[in-house]
């Protein structure tokens, strides 16, 4: 799993969940962090399942141009088989 904190340009959440969910796809969990009125942006921690750092960030640069990358986290999930 890749947990990544993206911040878009806007005042709503719903244009950027859109945009997040275009670049991603629908296989990723995302939490509003913020929404700064002031500067039109709105920060977002996204969760994205069976794919690598690499192809979340080259995702979200060829999508979304105007985004900010901030802390990315790569966690392996495993799963405890019956003995």
């Amino acid at each position: 799993m890749v947990t990544i904190d993206v911040t878009v340009p806007g005042t709503s959440s719903a244009v950027g969940r859109r945009a997040l969910h275009r670049a991603l796809g629908d296989d990723l969990r995302l939490y509003v962090m913020t929404i700064d009125k002031r500067h039109e942006r709105i920060s977002f921690r996204v969760e994205v399942m069976s794919r690598t750092v690499d192809q979340v960030i080259g995702a979200l640069t060829s999508s979304l141009e105007q985004a900010t990358v901030g802390r990315v986290r790569a966690t392996t999930i495993k799963r405890l088989q019956n003995a």
